[in-house]
């Protein structure tokens, strides 16, 4: 059933996503796009990637990677992270790499975290989505980024390291400043 439509900006214009407005019926914190056609293969693979836009989606499972939820160009919510672990407790993220992205995974590791679920991030290179990455390299090479997809920690503690190339003193202890919060967030369990 119809619920709500959506589009994506072909041209470097912002926003990128345009959705219907939020409704009684719409409402795109509650919902994964194409869990409709990935659930089997979520359950199937253990594990679900999960992208932000309809294109990313459309495109992967064109080309056969069918385990594949967007969180429609918006940060992952609670509600959707509680979604994803109705159907598997693997995430692996890939959103795109520019600002927002980057931010929008920090946001995503913090929720996932705090549903008990396990993490690994898609490295994808700077400005390039996941539909991009598989029509201009193929869906192998996605594939190779996933196999190689980093732990949330090394995710982090990565970035950290890449905002202070010196690696003097004072950006060690800044880095574990900026990464212990995270990590605080893992079950002993």
């Amino acid at each position: 059933r119809i619920c709500g439509f959506g589009g994506r900006i072909l041209d470097n214009g912002l926003p990128k996503y345009l959705n219907s407005s939020s409704s009684l019926i719409f409402d795109k914190s509650r919902i994964l796009y194409g869990l409709n056609f990935s659930k089997e293969a979520i359950r199937q693979e253990e594990e679900v990637i999960l992208v932000e836009g309809y294109t990313d989606v459309m495109t992967l499972h064109q080309r056969g990677i069918k385990n594949v939820v967007a969180s429609l160009g918006t940060s992952l919510t609670s509600s959707q992270a509680r979604l994803i672990k109705r159907y598997t407790d693997h995430v692996f993220i890939a959103y795109d790499q520019d600002k927002a992205g980057i931010s929008a995974t920090l946001r995503g590791i913090d929720l996932l975290l705090e549903t008990n679920l396990e993490i690994r991030i898609i490295s994808m290179p700077h400005g390039v989505d996941p539909a991009d990455l598989v029509n201009t390299e193929g869906e192998g090479s996605f594939l190779k980024r996933k196999d190689e997809a980093l732990a949330y920690f090394d995710y982090r503690l990565n970035l950290e390291i890449q905002k202070r190339p010196s690696l003097r003193r004072e950006d060690k202890i800044e880095i574990i400043e900026e990464v212990f919060p995270t990590l605080a967030k893992v079950s002993n369990s």
